[in-house]
């Protein structure tokens, strides 16, 4: 529930490297990205999950994740079911 309000969730799941601790409070930001180097080995600009983040929050939903180094990790996103009473 959000609010309240009963919820629709979507979970996306990986089995990569996991979220590394250092980064957990950044991840969300606009242009983080655990591995900034120039050799790494997956592209992106780290807008993703700062976009993601955004709507989700004008959407009056929540969005999260749940990983343990080494692991992968599992992000999801909860957004309230709309009344159809309007």
């Amino acid at each position: 529930m959000v609010d309240g309000k009963p919820t629709a969730s979507i979970f996306v799941r990986d089995s990569g490297e996991g979220v590394p601790d250092a980064f957990r409070n950044q991840i969300f930001q606009r242009f983080a990205q655990a591995d900034s180097s120039d050799t790494r080995s997956q592209g992106g600009t780290g807008l993703g999950l700062a976009i993601t983040r955004e709507l989700i929050t004008v959407m009056d939903g929540e969005v999260g994740f749940e990983s343990l180094p080494g692991q992968g990790a599992t992000f999801w996103i909860r957004l309230p079911i709309a009344n159809n009473n309007l």
